[in-house]
């Protein structure tokens, strides 16, 4: 949510106030008539009905107080009844209304009306189908959200829901649902797992949304909690600390991995750090990706040989993790890198059959780009090839 507005307000739905429990509608209204006069103007007169009473007070009501009651009366007569109309009349009164507090108070009126009707498919399609626009649209993604951890029963309907609405509402719902009442993290937040298979933008909008309003180390948090649901962590690195990178790093790709070493590059106890915890195939595409740089920035020569040390250190480890990168990055490396693995056959026959096995993907691809295109590509060094070939080539 962008504005202090829109926060405030979702702040107040998700509050926790006196529960109607079992107090009869009519004497609720009847010990609010006592001192507030648009409450004596009902139990007075018109309209007749207790539904219809509340109904009009939805719609009528505007100070704090006022609201304080509407809400308790028209929860307790819910309770009671299970009624349509005061969901519709609710719905209503949020379409037309503008002001903050009466928004804050009929969107909390909606959440305990979800809440209420978990189970009942009618009243929860009809609030949940509502077509608001702009904030009241997050409003009521904060109302449901906030059911569901009231509820802590994944319904049908809320995952239908979800796959079927629009982005701002899907990144609302589970941004609320992230955060308590605290701005700290949803302490049974592992109940939602699934809901969290999010791709790129709808984390990066995620990551925004809650940015606003938690303090950096509950965004810290979270993202641990993400990274390993979501199916494209993207950015998600840069929330975290060394310290946290360093445990996690292998948990992005080798695209990432390399971000964070640029972002690192000038820091050479960090840079060790990182290098020291790569797996070896992750390592090993590192250096890949480092080695086929034509030019490299004296920062990144510098990451370059410290991963090729973590390699030295254990070249055996290194090929036996990946045989083809880890040939490849030892051959790069000099003869007495591949002197120290034991390979099944001899050095020589084992680079050859490497070599050969290259040979037959870039004879293939030869093949097949000739049938596609009948063009006759002069390839002039190994490296133009291998550039357009496959990545074990390169």
């Amino acid at each position: 949510m962008s504005s202090q507005r829109q926060i405030d307000i979702a702040q107040r739905i998700a509050k926790i106030r006196q529960p109607a429990g079992e107090d009869e509608p009519d004497r609720i209204l009847s010990g609010w008539a006592k001192t507030h006069p648009l409450f004596r103007k009902l139990m007075d007169g018109a309209p007749q009905g207790i539904e219809e009473k509340v109904n009009y007070l939805i719609l009528n009501s505007h100070n704090e107080d006022d609201w304080t009651a509407t809400c308790r009366t028209a929860e307790a007569l819910f309770i009671k009844t299970r009624s349509a109309k005061i969901a519709e009349t609710a719905l209503a009164a949020a379409e037309q209304e503008k002001d903050a507090d009466s928004l804050a108070n009929i969107f909390y009126l909606i959440k305990k009306i979800v809440t209420i009707s978990w189970g009942s498919a009618d009243i929860s399609s009809r609030i949940s189908n509502h077509n608001f626009v702009g904030e009241k649209e997050q409003y009521l993604a904060v109302s449901i959200s906030e059911a569901l951890k009231a509820s802590q029963t994944l319904s049908p309907w809320v995952c239908s829901l979800l796959e079927a609405s629009r982005q701002e509402f899907r990144v609302c719902f589970l941004a609320n649902l992230l955060l308590d009442r605290n701005r700290n993290l949803y302490f049974d937040i592992e109940r939602y797992t699934s809901l969290y298979k999010l791709g790129e933008q709808d984390v990066q909008l995620l990551l925004e949304k809650i940015k606003e309003r938690v303090d950096p180390s509950v965004m810290q948090k979270i993202v641990l909690y993400l990274l390993p649901l979501v199916t494209m962590v993207g950015s998600l690195w840069s929330q975290l600390g060394i310290d946290d990178l360093v445990a996690r790093v292998n948990e992005f790709p080798v695209e990432i991995i390399i971000k964070i070493a640029s972002h690192y590059q000038f820091q050479e106890n960090s840079i060790n750090r990182i290098v020291e915890a790569l797996s070896p195939k992750n390592i090993l595409e590192v250096a890949v990706v480092y080695i086929n740089k034509e030019y490299k920035m004296a920062s990144e020569e510098r990451i370059l040989q410290s991963v090729l040390a973590r390699i030295e250190e254990d070249p055996d480890s290194m090929y036996r993790a990946d045989s083809h990168t880890g040939l490849l990055v030892l051959m790069s490396m000099g003869p007495e890198a591949l002197e120290r693995v034991s390979f099944e056959k001899s050095i020589e026959e084992t680079v050859a059959l490497f070599l050969a096995s290259c040979w037959i993907v870039i004879q293939k691809w030869i093949k097949t780009t000739w049938q596609k295109t009948k063009v006759v590509f002069f390839l002039n060094t190994h490296k133009n090839i291998a550039q357009k070939v496959c990545p074990v080539v390169e």
